[in-house]
């Protein structure tokens, strides 16, 4: 996070007030830590890591983790969805565009477990050992500029909805993933957590977000709080969240 978003976020926190700014990610609360300055992290802000199956806040020194919501990992053990999956990795699909920008080594290390109640593909991993930041970064970059054109994460979301539609949602993330949740455990099973049911009369939610498409993984979240009368606003980049946060 550049030092323009750093500070525009800090103001846009402290106008709204910490306990009114939530955060819902699908990725892992550890990185959360690394994407985010601790100017941020310690604000009192909620943060919903891992599709909103985690609840946590800042308390003393640390980030603490407030509640579990429930969490159903019978996906890491479904033999046929974990075959099909090797099969994609893998590239053995002939209609689907290859990336040989930064292709994973096996199958088994484009997977990242470490996400509880869901599964997600990674196009491109972080190294293990000693890496450059800068050089994982613009890793990222190569390959979400190529995606953009061939769209291989959505052909592939596409191909796994249509064989596993009927216990998962299968939906593209951020710049080089693909979300894999059961049904009942999207991003909108944050609004079940006690910080909004408890004040579920007087909510007016506004969510910001940049994946609310169908195939999105802020689909769930944003349709469900369409219903609760709140606002979408879709943010297709950084620039698009930086004049958000400054308004």
């Amino acid at each position: 996070m550049g030092d323009e978003v750093e500070k525009a976020f800090l103001e846009f926190i402290e106008k709204r007030h910490a306990k009114n700014v939530v955060i819902v990610t699908g990725t892992p609360i550890s990185n959360v830590k690394k994407q985010l300055p601790d100017s941020i992290l310690r604000t009192g802000i909620t943060f919903f890591a891992s599709m909103g199956h985690e609840q946590w806040q800042w308390e003393k020194d640390k980030l603490k983790k407030v509640q579990d919501l429930k969490v159903n990992d019978q996906l890491k053990n479904d033999r046929r969805l974990l075959r099909d999956l090797k099969i994609l990795i893998n590239n053995r699909y002939p209609a689907f565009p290859v990336c040989t920008l930064q292709p994973v080594k096996d199958w088994e290390s484009a997977i990242d477990e470490a996400r509880p109640g869901m599964l997600t593909f990674l196009a491109v991993r972080r190294p293990r050992g000693d890496y450059e930041e800068s050089d994982y970064l613009k890793a990222r970059e190569t390959y979400f500029d190529w995606d953009k054109k061939q769209e291989q994460r959505i052909k592939f979301a596409n191909y796994l909805m249509q064989r596993h539609s009927t216990k998962y949602v299968i939906s593209v993330s951020g710049k080089t993933s693909i979300d894999i949740t059961p049904i009942d455990s999207q991003k909108d099973q944050v609004l079940k957590a006690s910080m909004f049911s408890q004040n579920e009369q007087d909510l007016k939610l506004i969510l910001i977000a940049d994946e609310t498409k169908p195939d999105g993984n802020d689909y769930s979240l944003a349709s469900a709080i369409l219903k609760l009368g709140g606002n979408i606003i879709s943010v297709q980049s950084p620039a698009d969240t930086l004049q958000i946060l400054r308004q």
